[in-house]
This record gives structure tokens, C-alpha cells and sequence, in this order.
């Protein structure tokens, strides 16, 4: 599989596919792999016991922080079982990295095989930045970034951004441009209706997020 080898739109399950399935489970993954999601995104975070799990914030539902609990205690989904199903449905793992765990990240993905076909995404620039260093294959992708960052990223090469425009149709065309003219790949925010995703396609992104729309049936909101 090769990263951009298929068409866009190239849709994202931002969480899983969590019409089907509550966020950042092995069901809405699954959901997101049989709907053939271009990626998968989930959010990536260790136990004290040192497992990669999938789950978006520092503290569980019910309280608890992941830092501070075991892995069996949490019951989180393991990263590696995401990046299983990533595997069965030939889908990119599209993970973000929620601290200060890059080499953990980069070994369960070069383990998996993955590394050319997954894309590591951060909002904290220096995960980025650590990301590259320790590895150039891989690709890296700032989520909510800016005009200098989209720099640091073109310097940094094979990576990509979000810009942080809940209405697509404000995004600025001559910062789009430059930013596909510097070889930087783009998204805007998630597309959750049939009219966001319209704008996103008019304007040629390369990669749509979303919580709510899937490939075969997108004007579904």
C-alpha cells in the first residue's frame, strides 16, 4: 500500500467510526475498516505499565489517569490491536501522539510494518520535530498549525497539517496555496455534512477528516 496512491477524497474516522461505536474503541476502528476508510485516527498514550493504549484524554471516563494505572486495571484498547485492524483493512494509521512518547510510537509501528504507510500527527510541534529525527520515512502531519509552522514542515519534508478552520470556506486560498506550492499536504477541520465536505472538496484537500460521513455515502450528516 502506498500512502496517497488512491484518489481523494480520502476520508479519515476521526476516533473510529463512531456512529457505529463509541470513540477510540476496537468497534468504531472495525466500523471505520469495514465503511474502507482511507485512514484510521486515533489518539495514542501509555500506562504506568508502559502498554500503548488508544484514548484522547490524560484521564479516563471514569476518573482515572492512564499514566497512573495498569494496563489490565484501565481495559483502554492496546495500540497494537489498533494497529491490527489498520493492517486487516488496509487502512492508514492515522495516530496522534498525546505525550511524550515518540519512540514508543515509531517501535510498535516499525514492528508493525506500517512505517511507510502511517502517518504520525501531534499538536505539540516537537513531537513532530523528535518524530523526524528519529525517522525520515515516516509520515508526520501538525494538527492546527500555522503559516511558520507550515515552514518547519515543509523543512522538515514528507508531512502534512491541519489549519484550524471550523467554517472551510474562511480558509485563506493564498495560505492553501502556498502551502500545496511548498509540497505540504493539507486538511481542514472534520467535515460532519454534506456542505463542509463539499467546500473541502472544491478546494482539493488532501485528506478529510470526519466524525459523521463515511466513503460510500457521504451526504449522510
Amino acid at each position: 500500500m502506498t500512502l496517497f496512491a488512491s484518489q481523494p477524497p480520502r476520508f479519515i474516522a476521526h476516533r473510529g467510526f463512531t456512529p457505529a461505536a463509541p470513540e477510540n474503541t476496537l468497534a468504531a476502528f472495525t466500523a471505520a475498516g469495514e465503511r474502507a476508510f482511507w485512514a484510521i485516527e486515533t489518539d495514542v498514550r501509555r500506562t504506568r505499565d508502559g502498554v500503548l493504549v488508544c484514548c484522547h484524554d490524560p484521564v479516563t471516563k471514569d476518573g482515572r489517569r492512564v499514566g497512573e494505572h495498569s494496563f489490565a486495571d484501565l481495559g483502554l484498547p492496546a495500540f497494537a490491536d489498533y494497529l491490527t485492524i489498520c493492517q486487516r483493512y488496509r487502512a492508514v494509521p492515522f495516530l496522534e501522539c498525546k505525550e511524550d512518547i515518540v519512540p514508543d510510537i515509531l517501535a510498535a509501528v516499525e514492528q508493525a510494518g506500517m512505517l511507510d504507510n502511517a502517518v504520525f500527527s501531534a499538536i505539540n510541534f516537537a513531537y513532530i520535530e523528535e518524530c523526524r529525527r528519529l525517522n525520515r520515512r515516516i509520515f508526520v502531519h501538525h494538527i492546527f498549525s500555522t503559516r511558520e509552522c507550515m515552514l518547519r514542515i515543509a523543512a522538515l519534508g514528507n508531512g502534512g497539517l491541519s489549519y484550524n478552520y471550523p467554517d472551510p470556506g474562511n480558509a485563506p486560498p493564498e495560505l492553501l496555496a502556498e502551502t500545496k506550492g511548498r509540497g505540504v499536504r493539507i486538511c481542514l477541520r472534520a467535515a460532519d455534512n454534506a456542505q463542509q465536505l463539499r467546500i473541502m472538496q472544491n478546494l482539493e484537500l488532501d485528506y478529510i477528516p470526519t466524525n459523521k460521513l463515511w466513503p460510500a455515502c457521504p451526504e449522510i450528516a
